[in-house]
């Protein structure tokens, strides 16, 4: 009996939905879930813009403890996943020198990573 390599092709291509092994259902369920956080963390980030002050930044976002701190630039996680990033940098407003009237000057792109640590 003569077996074509088309015919295995073809055989093991219909069993692909019945084995599980189609990623498509289990890639967008898994997408979605994770998208949804990112998609928010983007859109958080997406609120500090240059004027804005501490208290803004830490409405979603929590300083790094031990982290590194460069002058008046810092890293800040966010509050729903530590793994995403930001480094904002605070230029301080001339009427108060506390540390909450420090107005962001400028805020980086988000990033993923573990906490950097001194």
């Amino acid at each position: 009996m003569r077996v074509s390599y088309k015919g295995i092709v073809w055989i093991a291509l219909g069993l692909l939905p019945i084995t599980g092994a189609s990623k498509g259902t289990n890639t967008a369920v898994n997408q979605s879930e994770c998208c949804t956080l990112i998609e928010q963390a983007l859109k958080d980030a997406a609120m500090i813009k240059a004027g804005a002050t501490r208290a803004d930044v830490e409405k979603n976002f929590l300083p790094v403890s031990g982290g590194a701190t460069f002058g008046n630039e810092e890293v800040f996680q966010y509050k729903k996943c530590n793994l995403i990033n930001i480094k904002v940098t605070f230029s301080s407003s001339g009427k108060n020198s506390g540390v909450a009237a420090n107005t962001v000057a400028e805020a980086s792109e988000l990033s993923i990573g573990y906490e950097t640590k001194d």
